[in-house]
């Protein structure tokens, strides 16, 4: 059984929070040879999630840290979050035992801690920056505006906003040359675009459907492309905080 503990992030700021993994009688979990991976999601059914980023400080006391940056922090709903924490073999991901779990307040932050370089507008000319300059093929966010009915990602690109009217063809890059690269994609014509690849996406097809305005996040790892994180503008999520 999973210990339970609730966490509290600070909006906008780094997050870390260390933590000693016990079985049910107190005992420390032994992480030898295993790996953790934690998710934070507004709900348990919720689309979108947060991953943490878990150091393993003692195997064999079981002692981790959970941390976020705050470039991710920014991005969280502020309020009750639900998140937890998973182990399993290092080598083949088998045994998934769920060791963390529990509850996130999440609490906003007045002050503007953004730096320069986390702002960007998409304006009528594409990408800008806060003041004013073009993003669009450059920049510290890497940011890519493409209006082609066909475009191939390259690994320069991250931040990718396809605007064609019509609806474009979004192609992957190789996986076996682009490991652990990461993608965000958006689709900002007025029709369904497409992403395509010559490998599977999520392991099931090598053509993944991106309706309008919605957005993707997706891993090049293990021979295929993952998709990490999904938002479709109109989902709505009901979360309903527990009864103390």
């Amino acid at each position: 059984m999973a210990i339970k503990k609730t966490i509290f992030i600070e909006q906008g700021t780094d997050f870390a929070e260390d933590i000693t993994l016990t079985d049910n009688d107190g005992v420390a979990l032994d992480l030898t040879s295993k790996s953790v991976v934690g998710y934070l999601r507004k709900s348990l059914g919720s689309i979108n999630f947060v991953e943490f980023i878990i150091d393993i400080n003692d195997a064999a006391t079981g002692d981790i840290t959970l941390r976020l940056d705050a470039t991710v922090t920014a991005t969280i709903v502020g309020g009750i979050s639900v998140y937890d924490v998973i182990s399993r073999d290092a080598q083949t991901f088998a045994n998934p035992t769920k060791v963390l779990e529990g509850q996130a307040q999440v609490d906003g932050t007045a002050t503007n801690v953004y730096t320069p370089e986390m702002l960007l507008v998409i304006g009528p000319e594409g990408p800008q920056g806060p003041d004013g300059e073009d993003l669009t093929t450059a920049g510290p966010l890497n940011v890519r505006s493409d209006n082609g009915i066909t475009i191939t990602l390259t690994d320069e690109d991250y931040y990718v906003v396809a605007t064609n009217a019509a609806g474009a063809a979004i192609s992957l890059p190789p996986v076996d040359s682009n490991i652990q690269q990461v993608f965000e994609i958006k689709n900002a014509g007025e029709a369904d675009a497409s992403i395509e690849s010559v490998v599977n996406i999520d392991g099931s097809s090598d053509s993944f459907p991106l309706s309008e305005w919605e957005v993707i996040k997706v891993l090049a790892s293990g021979g295929n492309w993952l998709v990490f994180s999904r938002y479709v503008p109109g989902d709505i999520v009901t979360f309903v905080a527990p009864v103390e």
